[in-house]
């Protein structure tokens, strides 16, 4: 550590403006992490920060915690080393004194700012909170801030409810906030086009997307409006960056050129409300630019971009732009069959989600060659791991993919180890993570890592999805029906599986209306488990033809699950009674090979 240029009470006057931050205000658990950091330190145990003493002490793990084995205090000492950085470079760049954790070291160091030219008392007694809000007109500013989950600190001692009580109360909190419907696309005049992009990149190829977020306009030059420009900009670029893709690029560094351009601006609408409008502008090399997603959103309160939290049209704006089968996975798979050179790198992301979302031999093929030679020129390409991975587990719950040498689950628990070794901080890696766990059957090792993927990030509808389906197959109704409903909410765009986890939550709900409606949409049936759910709904009504014709499906497309379905629910970690009582009303029997009418 340095030498100590530092005194207890102005440690504390700092720290208390940093837990009052924005970022940290909505971080509830790096916010905690700091306090007990700094405590520790001011208390003379600077020796005893450990990974193993923050786990028990902090976190609430047992005195069998193992931090080889898990990355929870490695992913938010991250996330806080990431949120003390933006501090000092922004809101705290006048401090007279720093926070700082370096990497390697949970301790953490004080330093006296170089920058700093005023005396240390008077500097401390003039430094202004960073949660200062703008001056508004007087009256009543409605506000609407959709903040991350807000997990315990100490959570109680493992067992297979505590996953529950996390993911069905403070998560559920946090993500009623994401269920909206996306307003109409209404572009907006915004600054004029290039008439080409920029020169094209030279040097290693890079797997992932990039996005260059330029400053928001604001509505005018005063003082307020350009704060409020400054903040809504860093909401935007800090939300973007929970999602591992794209890689953000600010825009003073965008050499070489970023595959897409966000642009945006604010308009005056009131005292104390603006209209949001974006564009999202594709930068092909040696092609014009090209706007493929646009939107406005309408009277949002000035003190929604002013105040902690994250702003719900942030949420809205960056969940659209990169969550799985957003706008980036649509523009990409546009141009697919007529852009062959997009098969590569991320695009091959995008072809492992085609792929679940319609399974087939050839669609898995295609990805997981994709995806192969991918990683063995980009070594580091965890989404591509990730992909990888759903694709080993959803080729064995189909049945896909029997005659294969190598255990799929081991390959895959290879690929989620490699992921969050190499993008820790980043949800969708523990995501995948949970994923493989919970199809191996360790339910609490695989809700913990769930757990850590909704806290990194809260607003990836795919990983509540999952999360959901989870809880569903085990027969906890409330949770899951919850949860896939609110995911189902914040992406229109949802695959195929994601409709039979609707459908399964509706029906051990015994709401039969809506099971009967979800079983019925476009596309249900491109997976077994949704031909299942058509069966079923045609037993009641029934229609024996129906049935027959849906089986036959199955049998056609999927003869390895068709098999024996009883198998490979339990592949699916399908709990004996939600499985008894979907075989039971599909009436479907296992004889010769494949699945036969009663």
């Amino acid at each position: 550590m340095h030498a100590k240029s530092w005194n207890e009470p102005e440690v504390r006057d700092t720290l208390a403006r940093l837990i009052a931050s924005p970022e940290l205000a909505a971080a509830p658990r790096q916010r905690g992490l700091l306090e007990f950091l700094v405590e520790e330190t001011l208390a003379g145990r600077a020796g005893r920060i450990k990974a193993f003493t923050i786990a028990t002490s902090l976190f609430g793990r047992d005195a069998d915690f193992d931090p080889q084995k898990s990355s929870i205090v490695r992913v938010e000492a991250l996330r806080l080393r990431r949120i003390l950085e933006n501090y000092n470079s922004g809101p705290g760049a006048s401090e007279p004194l720093q926070f700082r954790l370096n990497r390697g070291s949970y301790v953490p160091e004080f330093i006296r700012n170089p920058a700093t030219t005023v005396a240390f008392a008077s500097a401390l007694d003039a430094a202004s909170p960073a949660t200062s809000e703008i001056p508004a007109a007087e009256g009543h500013f409605p506000t609407s801030v959709v903040e991350a989950p807000r997990f315990f600190i100490q959570p109680p001692k493992r067992s297979y409810v505590r996953p529950a009580m996390l993911l069905s109360g403070p998560l559920l909190i946090s993500t009623i906030a994401l269920a909206w419907v996306l307003p109409a696309m209404v572009p907006s005049p915004l600054p004029e086009l290039t008439d080409s992009a920029p020169p094209p990149r030279s040097g290693v190829v890079d797997s992932r997307v990039t996005l260059t977020v330029d400053p928001v306009e604001p509505w005018s030059s005063d003082a307020a409006a350009v704060e409020s420009s400054r903040r809504l900009t860093h909401d935007i670029q800090d939300t973007l960056s929970l999602f591992e893709n794209p890689r953000i690029v600010e825009a003073a560094q965008q050499a070489p050129a970023s595959d897409y351009r966000l642009t945006g601006r604010m308009s005056y609408m009131s005292a104390d409300s603006v209209s949001l409008s974006f564009r999202m502008v594709r930068q092909a090399a040696g092609t014009p630019a090209e706007i493929v997603w646009a939107s406005r959103y309408e009277n949002i309160p000035v003190r929604e971009l002013t105040q902690g939290g994250r702003p719900e049209a942030v949420v809205r704006l960056t969940t659209t732009i990169a969550q799985s089968y957003g706008a980036i996975f649509a523009d990409l798979r546009s141009r697919m069959n007529d852009s062959p050179e997009l098969r590569t790198g991320f695009g091959c992301v995008v072809l492992a989600y085609d792929a679940l979302d319609e399974p087939t031999v050839a669609n898995f093929a295609e990805a997981r060659s994709c995806l192969k030679k991918t990683l063995a020129t980009d070594t580091d390409f965890a989404s591509g791991m990730a992909a990888l991975s759903y694709l080993d587990v959803a080729e064995w719950q189909y049945g896909l993919n029997d005659s294969a040498q190598a255990d799929p689950l081991e390959q895959a628990r290879d690929l989620t180890h490699d992921a969050t070794r190499i993008a820790p901080s980043k949800g969708r890696m523990h995501a995948a993570k949970f994923w493989v766990r919970f199809a191996s059957g360790r339910f609490d090792d695989a809700f913990d890592e769930a757990r850590t993927a909704v806290e990194l990030n809260p607003y990836a509808s795919d990983t509540l999805a999952r999360v959901g389906a989870a809880h569903l197959l085990r027969g906890n109704v409330r949770e899951g029906r919850s949860l896939v409903e609110q995911a189902a909410a914040t992406n229109s765009a949802r695959p195929s599986w994601q409709d039979f986890f609707l459908f399964l939550g509706a029906y051990l709900d015994n709401d039969q209306d809506s099971a009967a409606r979800i079983a019925m949409r476009n596309g249900v049936s491109q997976t077994p488990l949704g031909n299942l759910a058509r069966i079923i709904i045609y037993r009641q009504k029934g229609d024996a033809i129906a049935a027959g014709r849906e089986l036959k499906l199955m049998n056609k497309a999927f003869p390895g699950f068709a098999k024996d379905p009883r198998a490979m629910l339990d592949r699916w970690q399908m709990s004996a009674e939600v499985r008894d009582r979907l075989l039971a009303d599909a009436r479907i029997q296992v004889g010769q090979g494949v699945v036969k009418t009663p």
